[in-house]
């Protein structure tokens, strides 16, 4: 009998411990790197504008990059449902593929043409 009272009662003293346990604190600037991208990609944008214009592959390939790359951000980091971040992931795989089309495009073009 004592044994089973003490095991109810570690029980319930690791519960109200978990309960009271801090949250972990996140981490700033673990995706420093993807922004520094979205920041880059959009200055060339910006900077290369009318030269971007004269080409629209190499344009919708920036504009393509930028949007893929703000949804990866939107993805870790938006506090939505899973069923949206799922289709947030299916979206940045469909304009990842979008832009490995546009390069291969590009790449053919001037090896043949």
């Amino acid at each position: 009998m004592a044994r089973m009272s003490k095991r109810i009662s570690n029980k319930i003293t690791k519960t109200k411990e978990q309960q009271n346990a801090p949250k972990e604190q996140k981490k700033y600037g673990k995706d420093i790197w993807l922004i520094l991208l979205i920041v880059i990609n959009f200055l060339l944008l910006v900077t290369m504008w009318e030269s971007l214009i004269l080409a629209p592959i190499s344009f919708a390939t920036y504009l393509v990059l930028e949007i893929a790359l703000v949804i990866m951000y939107a993805n870790r980091h938006a506090k939505v449902s899973d069923n949206v971040r799922e289709w947030l992931y299916k979206a940045q795989i469909f304009f990842m593929g979008i832009i490995l089309l546009l390069f291969l495009y590009t790449v053919f073009a001037y090896i043949f043409g």
